[in-house]
């Protein structure tokens, strides 16, 4: 679908499994002319044949079945494709399949003329001597039809009407997007920010809302809140697993121990039990003092030593010492009882500090910490029920006692991981919070897609009503397209082609080599080739002539004279084989080409003509330079291919700098006196205008003829026997004169005034 856009789209490359391209989605420039170099082997050719597939007439000769196995590459699974692209604009697409021998090719935007090394061997290798005249084909270029006018004014008006429409849309987008940009503080190299387009509700599928996005306001809301953030947030503490020291297969030891009953009297038990400190302070007593009674003060006699060896074993019994073993074990689970209050407390404080901070960031507002309330109740209840065994037990040592069927080893492990995922979500928002800048732009691109939904529900109408008038608009086209090959005047694209070639001819090869019209013959100075074409032309020679009846063939690609705008040329290697002077007269063919209203092919450098699309691919180092430097292809549209581990690129080369240009700029700092000449001022001098010679009046046969014509034509005098005598490091026994060299630069900056001025501003 057509929608009108401020700038050019951006042309984008995307390849898989074709030759050693195993991946590939690199883009170019916005502009129509762009520039790949690329070193051998690393996939330029099969690109250049990729794209002979988009070309209509050429797939129409070829055997589509041996096409996967020439193309897609060995190492994948047999499926290969590649497309060209205009923005979000499929241009031209394909895809390959090696088991199923079958290639499936979209209807490309565009008329794709081909040349490439694939063309030259299949038209014109060793058929230049005798082409195919049989031409038929007719170019309709007029019209004089009622219905024809009709459905063009239709068009005129829809068109118009539908333009105002959209550039209001347009505006109204525009004015909303900075007004977004604004009330969220987005800075214009954001991502989402950046990528928002009108475009996006006129592609070719419908505009879907996602519904379960976040609302506008609601992101509003957020930022609002994240805005709120205190200068220097307090983070928010960690948490420790509970520490006390309750060992479970200890009290299990103790419950179950049985301690038998004292081997003293019952009746001294129940005297001890009753004031057992009075016993014990009496034994210290008679330790000091063993010759009195510590209880009657009496002399110790038969009976009364009895009597205190019985309480004396007492107390070093067993019995004494369980019960002290289980008070032990009371007090230990007591405390483990604290501890876990204590680590609940803790928590209740830490979980509110988490809960206040975390509300000032969207991502994480919806989490909540691991609740631990029934781990803690469950680990306290189990803790009192072990202290309750353990005082049964101290109530009657002859009886063992079960441990409850508990595993405080696990209870605790339970709590170690609700302490481990509460660590790692306080850790992420406190990252978060020494990171604001992160969740900023999350929210802020968040409200990008937000934006989008929300300016096409409040659009919807109007947006739909355009895409309607689009989809007319496409309707009429093809009506009137019909309309035209039925009706109106046709041209013979047989004349055009002749007009074409010989023009081309006389442009490249002056009056060496001419058309004849009538046999459709290549001639060699007005006379047939007797030897035949393979015999008496170079490669160079063939090259060219295979170039001129390639441009001249556009004419058998158009159906109608509006579809000359739709040729997009594709030239992989035109200068194979080619000696410089050719090669400066291919590339002044590309930079001049134009293409009138009226369908006439041209070269010249009117504005006000249609320059053509074109892709051109190359090995050729010097070909690259040249193209560069001459300003053929804009600055930016110069790439390389470069093959990468995993995928290909297309390195931008607007920076490279060409010899032409290190020369040219070497002479004009001499000739203005800002650098000094050397040996190598000479040779620059004769470079730069032999290049001019080459690239602006190729059809002057030779160097000194260009040095006459400068002088009868432009007055302006050239030293070339200075030039020739020191470029060519002849006359050695000589030192030049550094004022004559300064001389000779001037007359070459003024050459290139001359010719070429555009190359002294880029410098």
């Amino acid at each position: 679908m057509n929608t009108q856009q401020s700038t050019r789209p951006i042309l984008t490359i995307k390849a898989h499994s074709i030759g050693p391209i195993m991946s590939m989605d690199q883009k170019l420039s916005e502009n129509k002319q762009n520039l790949i170099f690329a070193r051998n082997g690393t996939g330029k050719s099969f690109i250049a044949r990729a794209l002979r597939l988009l070309d209509k007439a050429a797939v129409a000769e070829m055997d589509t079945t041996l096409l996967p196995d020439l193309l897609v590459s060995e190492e994948s699974a047999g499926k290969g494709s590649f497309g060209l692209f205009e923005g979000e604009t499929c241009i031209g697409e394909l895809s390959l399949d090696t088991k199923a021998k079958s290639v499936s090719i979209s209807e490309p935007k565009y008329i794709f003329h081909v040349f490439s090394e694939d063309y030259v061997d299949e038209h014109l290798r060793n058929k230049l001597e005798q082409l195919d005249g049989n031409i038929t084909h007719e170019i309709i270029v007029g019209k004089e039809n009622a219905d024809l006018d009709e459905k063009e004014n239709e068009w005129n008006n829809k068109k118009t009407k539908t333009d105002i429409d959209f550039e209001n849309l347009k505006t109204s987008f525009e004015n909303a997007k900075k007004e977004h940009q604004k009330t969220y503080a987005i800075r214009a190299s954001l991502g989402a920010f950046r990528d928002l387009s009108l475009d996006v509700f006129f592609r070719e599928k419908s505009y879907v809302c996602d519904d379960e996005f976040d609302a506008i306001a609601e992101l509003l809301k957020q930022y609002e809140i994240f805005k709120s953030v205190p200068a220097d947030p307090t983070p928010v503490d960690y948490l420790s697993s509970p520490i006390f020291n309750v060992e479970s297969n200890v009290i299990a030891e103790t419950l179950a121990k049985i301690t038998s009953p004292s081997t003293i009297a019952s009746e001294f038990k129940e005297k001890i039990s009753t004031d057992p400190e009075f016993f014990e302070s009496g034994l210290t007593k008679l330790r000091n003092n063993p010759s009195s009674c510590p209880f009657c003060t009496q002399d110790m006699g038969h009976v009364a030593i009895a009597a205190v060896d019985a309480y004396t074993k007492y107390f070093d019994d067993s019995e004494a010492k369980e019960i002290k073993r289980v008070d032990e074990n009371i007090s230990g689970v007591k405390r483990g009882i604290s501890a876990l209050e204590r680590w609940g407390a803790n928590y209740l404080s830490i979980e509110s500090a988490y809960n206040d901070l975390k509300l000032y960031f969207p991502s994480l507002a919806e989490t909540i910490l691991p609740d631990p309330a029934q781990h803690l109740e469950g680990l306290k209840t189990d803790l009192e029920t072990v202290l309750s065994s353990l005082e049964t037990k101290r109530n009657d040592l002859s009886v063992a006692v079960s441990l409850p069927a508990i595993d405080l080893v696990v209870k605790l492990n339970a709590f170690d991981r609700i302490v481990d995922s509460s660590n790692k979500l306080i850790e992420t928002l406190n990252k978060t919070v020494g990171n604001s800048d992160e969740e900023r732009k999350s929210i802020q691109n968040k409200s990008c897609k937000a934006f989008e939904i929300d300016f096409f529900k409040r659009n919807q109408i109007n947006i739909d009503d355009i895409r309607t008038a689009f989809e007319d608009l496409a309707v009429l086209e093809v009506e009137i397209s019909e309309i035209k090959k039925k009706q109106g005047n046709k041209a013979q694209a047989r004349d055009r082609v002749v007009e074409t070639f010989a023009l081309l001819l006389k442009r490249v090869f002056a009056d060496r080599y001419t058309f004849d019209a009538d046999t459709f013959k290549v001639h060699r100075n007005n006379q047939e080739m007797r030897r035949g074409s393979d015999r008496t032309l170079s490669d160079g020679e063939k090259s060219a002539l295979a170039f001129c009846y390639f441009i001249a063939q556009t004419h058998l690609r158009v159906e109608a004279i509006e579809d000359y705008k739709k040729v997009y040329f594709v030239f992989d290697d035109p200068v194979t084989s080619m000696s410089f002077d050719y090669v400066y007269s291919i590339i002044q063919c590309l930079k001049l080409l134009r293409i009138s209203a009226e369908g006439d092919i041209q070269f010249n450098t009117r504005s006000d003509i249609h320059r053509p699309n074109m892709l051109i691919l190359t090995h050729n180092n010097y070909f690259f330079n040249v193209v560069g430097s001459n300003n053929v292809v804009k600055k930016n549209g110069l790439f390389q291919l470069v093959s990468g581990v995993n995928a290909h690129s297309l390195n931008s080369q607007k920076a490279f700098a060409t010899p032409h240009l290190l020369q040219l700029k070497h002479i004009l700092d001499v000739s203005k006196g800002d650098t000094e000449p050397d040996y190598t001022t000479p040779n620059a001098v004769r470079s730069v205008i032999e290049g001019m010679w080459k690239f602006c009046r190729p059809d002057l046969t030779d160097f000194q003829g260009f040095v006459g014509f400068l002088i009868d034509e432009h007055q302006i005098e050239v030293r070339s026997v200075l030039i020739n005598q020191f470029s060519h490091h002849s006359g050695l026994d000589m030192l030049p004169d550094s004022e004559d060299i300064r001389l000779a630069t001037r007359e070459a900056v003024s050459v290139v005034e001359k010719f070429a001025p555009g190359q002294l501003k880029n410098l």
